[in-house]
């Protein structure tokens, strides 16, 4: 077997050697590629952390699709019901709704053509994600929080005025 083997080498070993360089190629590439995605995967979602990292247990309420049989009534949880639980520390409520953001050179459109949601601002700083730049955080009607990729679509600077199209009205 020994010489079947030593003699396959000597024949061929200019077969094996570019077959082990193909090889090696091809986990390089696939990691190259895999590494790649990831970092496009997260310069398109602006962060590397989910909105909900900080939260050990996260509790969704229904859907308020009337069509979804398996919906809570209203597709609504009440955060003071779930705060008051033994062992919770903090509790916050979250909704999205899609929205066209509009700033002074026109329409923002964030990178990969992702679509703009707003959220409402979570002021307990154990449960939010995001970290402040600059600026403050949104207190009062008209006020909003803009993430750094939207902000560099729209060309918008701390303080600057934007318009959102929400579902049914206009805002700025």
């Amino acid at each position: 077997m020994w010489l079947i083997a030593r003699r396959s080498f000597a024949e061929g070993w200019v077969r094996l050697i570019a077959t082990m360089l193909a090889a090696l190629f091809s986990v390089g590439l696939i990691a190259g590629s895999l590494q790649f995605a990831l970092r496009a995967q997260e310069a398109m979602s602006g962060s590397d952390a989910s909105e909900y990292s900080r939260a050990d247990v996260l509790v969704q309420g229904g859907s308020a699709d009337p069509d979804d049989v398996y919906a809570a009534p209203d597709g609504r949880v009440r955060t003071d019901r779930i705060a008051g639980r033994p062992g919770v520390a903090a509790a916050a409520g979250d909704a999205a709704v899609y929205v066209t953001a509009a700033g002074r050179k026109g329409t923002i459109v964030p990178p990969g053509g992702a679509r703009t949601l707003l959220r409402p601002w979570v002021g307990d700083p154990r449960l939010n994600p995001y970290k402040l730049e600059s600026g403050r955080a949104p207190a009062a009607d008209g006020e909003v929080a803009v993430l750094r990729h939207v902000a560099r679509a729209g060309h918008l600077k701390t303080g600057s005025s934007m318009k959102v199209l929400l579902p049914g009205r206009p805002a700025t």
